[in-house]
């Protein structure tokens, strides 16, 4: 009997509970992909991720006076440190390049449409179950 892949275990950061309620929801449609928690500020991101079990990362860079710039330090030295998606309100132009210096491994404004985040976490999905045994 084949074996049912395990999904994308996928972390929602952002201060914003509208924000975290609206994107756990939307990122539950997108088939392969599981929401396994979500995270208000740094240190909770953090905990939980070193907690293990978390794939892909959506973060916020405005986490209620704090930087999800700090996120992508403390976890991008780890070798097995998640997939880093930043959503943010800021432009690339702004803070792009930092964030990428950073870590993070895809940059998507809030403002547009967020078609692009779902089809990258399809995509990953689709990678991360073609890559487990």
């Amino acid at each position: 009997m084949p074996k049912t892949p395990r999904p994308l275990n996928v972390l929602i950061v952002d201060d914003s509970a509208l924000m975290r309620e609206g994107l756990s929801a939307l990122f539950q449609t997108v088939p392969g992909v599981e929401v396994v928690g979500v995270a208000e500020n740094a240190p909770a991101a953090i905990r939980r991720i070193r907690a293990g079990g978390v794939d892909a990362v959506t973060l916020d860079l405005d986490l209620d006076g704090e930087s999800g710039v700090d996120v992508l330090k403390a976890i991008k030295a780890d070798p097995a440190a998640p997939v880093f998606i930043v959503l943010t309100i800021h432009s690339f132009s702004e803070l792009g390049a930092h964030c990428q210096a950073a870590g993070a491994d895809y940059y998507f404004e809030k403002a547009g449409s967020l078609d692009g985040v779902l089809n990258l976490l399809g995509g990953l999905a689709e990678r991360h179950a073609a890559e487990l045994p």
